[in-house]
This record gives C-alpha cells, sequence and structure tokens, in this order.
C-alpha cells in the first residue's frame, strides 16, 4: 500500500476455507524504521446479498416490464418547479423518442416532441394534479421528427416527499391506432346520420305530395261533392 490513506475491496480467506468479501480501509505511515497500517474492516457479505438481490430484482421488473404495454415512469417534480424522470422503461424510446438516461434529469427531451397544441394542456393538467394531489391522467399527442403524429394516454398516481417534490408513478401508452378507429367510427356515425337525415327529408316530402294527392283525388271522384 502506498503511504497516506488507502480503500480496498477484496475477498477474505475465513477460517473454514471460503471467502468473505471485505472492505478494508486506513492510513499508512512510517516511522524511522517501520511501516504501520492503521484502520478499520468491514465484512460486505449482507451488502452483497442485498446487492445481488436488487441485481434479481432489477432483471425481473426488466423482463416483466417488457411485455407490459407502453411505458412505465416515475415522474418528478422538483420543489424549485424543474421537471424529470429518474425512472422509465426502455419504452420511452418508442413513445418520446429518448432513452431513460436522456430524461434522468431533464425533462426537455421530452417537451420537445410534445405536440405543440397540447404542450400547456399537458403542463396545467400536471400542475392541477400537483396542487390537488389527484392522479393525473390525460390524452395528448407526441410528434418525433420525421415521423407521424402519435396518440398518447397517460395516467400516474402523485406521492408528496419531505423536501417538497412531487414523483408521480405511472405509465404512458401509446393509443394511436384506437384513436384512428375511433376516427374511423365518427365518420361511419355522421355517414349513417346523414343518410338517416336525407332519408327523413325524402318521406316528409313523400308524405306531403301523398296528402296532396288523397285530397286532390277525394274532390276529384263523382259523388265525392255532396248536392243540395
Amino acid at each position: 500500500m502506498a503511504k497516506g490513506n488507502n480503500s480496498i475491496e477484496a475477498p477474505l480467506l475465513a477460517k473454514d476455507g471460503h471467502q468473505i468479501p471485505f472492505f478494508l480501509t486506513g492510513t499508512k505511515f512510517e516511522t524511522a524504521d517501520q511501516s504501520y497500517f492503521m484502520g478499520i474492516g468491514m465484512d460486505l457479505t449482507e451488502r452483497k446479498q442485498a446487492e445481488n438481490l436488487l441485481k434479481e430484482r432489477d432483471a425481473l421488473y426488466k423482463k416483466l416490464s417488457h411485455h407490459v404495454p407502453g411505458m412505465i415512469y416515475q415522474f418528478t417534480r422538483s420543489a424549485d418547479g424543474t421537471y424529470r424522470i429518474p425512472f422509465s422503461t426502455e419504452a420511452v424510446m418508442d413513445i418520446f423518442g429518448c432513452s431513460p438516461q436522456d430524461v434522468r434529469d431533464d425533462f426537455s427531451p421530452i417537451a420537445k416532441v410534445m405536440f405543440p397544441d397540447d404542450l400547456d394542456n399537458l403542463m396545467a393538467s400536471i400542475e392541477s394534479s400537483a396542487q390537488n394531489m389527484t392522479i393525473w391522467q390525460l390524452e395528448y399527442r407526441v410528434q418525433i421528427p420525421g415521423q407521424p403524429v402519435k396518440w398518447v394516454f397517460g395516467q400516474s398516481s402523485p406521492e408528496k416527499s419531505p423536501d417538497g417534490s412531487i414523483t408521480w408513478h405511472g405509465f404512458n401508452m401509446d393509443i394511436t391506432e384506437r384513436k384512428q378507429i375511433e376516427e374511423e367510427i365518427n365518420k361511419y356515425r355522421k355517414h349513417l346520420e346523414e343518410l338517416v337525415r336525407e332519408r327523413t327529408i325524402h318521406l316528409e316530402a313523400s308524405n306531403k305530395e301523398l296528402e296532396a294527392f288523397s285530397y286532390s283525388a277525394s274532390h276529384d271522384l263523382p259523388g265525392a261533392s255532396k248536392v243540395n
């Protein structure tokens, strides 16, 4: 070890022969004829076990989230009013065209691809959810450069922290296909309504003609008029 402060993490061989993950930190100093090291050591077995459990949990979570339609995320509004997304699944790339790392500390990559007409409504809905601590829910549009406009549905629940920040836990999913189907259904419904309206007008006109004909015929038939 070099003179001064030193730290090392290495396996330590126990008396029974098995290895223990061990952390050693301290200071090396020298006298005229000898070198000394004074420090403390720590058994890292429990910490390593906890780290391995976290890795296994994260791996399982990634596998599960891969089969969930849409993007699972945490969205944070800091006490100073800035926004960031500390956690998101890889589906953020499909919806917003950026990676989880791009938005971990910066919301601007998502704000940039928001459809301009919907951005103000999105921000207002977030602030309303923050003020009232109510579930956030919204349908809005996104347009990644070079791609067509897509519709997105988002829903999340807010949770306030002692530092004044608020974090929403929820999901976003692409609903473009559903919106297209709804649009086609609305077009077909309007078409049917127009056909019904035209048919109704035609029937009303036919009824008037029939009434006029009946009235005329009743007066033209022999014996239709009473003779005094």
